[in-house]
Formats: C-alpha cells, sequence, structure tokens
C-alpha cells in the first residue's frame, strides 16, 4: 500500500526512503554495534561491513552469472532472508523489556518498508505478483516463527556469535 501511494510520486518514495535509512541506521550505530564490538571487538566492524558490500557483489556476479548459478543465489538468499526474518520475529518477541530491545524492535518494524519494495521491485517483473507475494509471505512466516520461538532464539542469542551475526545482516 505505502508502496503504490508513494510510487505516484518520486519525492514521497525518497522520502520514505530517507526516514528508514536514516532511522535503522542511527538505531545500528546506536544499540546494534555497541554490543556487538562489546562482544567480539573490531570483528563486529568487519562482520557489518561485509553484510553492506556482500550483497552488492552478488548483485553484480548475478549480472554476469549464468542462470543454475543465478538459481543457486537465488534459493540462498530466500533461505538467509527467511531465517533473518525469524531473527526479527525474535526480536519482536523481546520489544519492550529493554531500551535495547525496544530500539532493536522499532528498527525491524521500520526496516521491513524498504526490504518489501526491494522484495516486491527485484521479484515481480521476473516472477510475477504470484511470486512476490508468495516471497513477502515468506518474510511474514519466518516473522511469526521467530516471534513463536523468541525465547528459543533468544537463549541462542546471547553469545558473541549472535552479536556478530547482528552486525552483518544489521
Amino acid at each position: 500500500l505505502v508502496y503504490a501511494l508513494a510510487r505516484q510520486t518520486r519525492w514521497a518514495l525518497d522520502g520514505i526512503d530517507g526516514f528508514v535509512l536514516t532511522s535503522v541506521g542511527g538505531l545500528v550505530v546506536l544499540f546494534v554495534l555497541p554490543p556487538a564490538m562489546a562482544a567480539t571487538g573490531g570483528w563486529a566492524v568487519i562482520a557489518m561491513l561485509a553484510g553492506m558490500t556482500l550483497p552488492i557483489v552478488m548483485e553484480r556476479m548475478m549480472g554476469i552469472a549464468s542462470r543454475t548459478a543465478h538459481s543457486i543465489v537465488l534459493v540462498s538468499a530466500l533461505i538467509g532472508l527467511v531465517l533473518h526474518t525469524m531473527l526479527d520475529g525474535a526480536a519482536l518477541f523481546e520489544g519492550g523489556r529493554s531500551a535495547e530491545s525496544t530500539a532493536l524492535a522499532i528498527a525491524v518494524i521500520l526496516h521491513q518498508i524498504p526490504v518489501s519494495i526491494a522484495i516486491w521491485n527485484i521479484v515481480r517483473p521476473r516472477y510475477g505478483r504470484r511470486g512476490a507475494a508468495f516471497v513477502l509471505f515468506l518474510v511474514a512466516l519466518g516473522t511469526l516463527a521467530g516471534a513463536a520461538l523468541g525465547h528459543e532464539l533468544h537463549d541462542f542469542g546471547t553469545g558473541a556469535s549472535f552479536q556478530l551475526f547482528q552486525a552483518l545482516v544489521a
């Protein structure tokens, strides 16, 4: 709905993008990166930089890759996306228990707007509306599963490896 309204005027889409990127960036810098750095040191910064550059490198590689390689990357990305949304759901489960978890829950909600728009723009041209709707359904399902498994995922996510993962996907 937001995309349909915003695509009518480019400035609206730019405004939403700017708001979400600024909000999520601020929340990551203030609430995700400091605990990750405290737990892992400089590895958190390396993981964050890898998380920012790997999608760009993969996208450029897909432009020259064969159809088979493209399919492998697509399936891998879909699996990673669902796992990521499960952790998003766990963050929503934890929301409100502390200032950090509330900030993380807000970041999760805010970043779903550009993620959903990006998924729609990437998947719909190649796989149609049903394909895009299916991927968005998987995102929603992963988020709900993560919220349902929130306690178990939280227990898993208290170590340094989880902090590195958060830095990577942030």
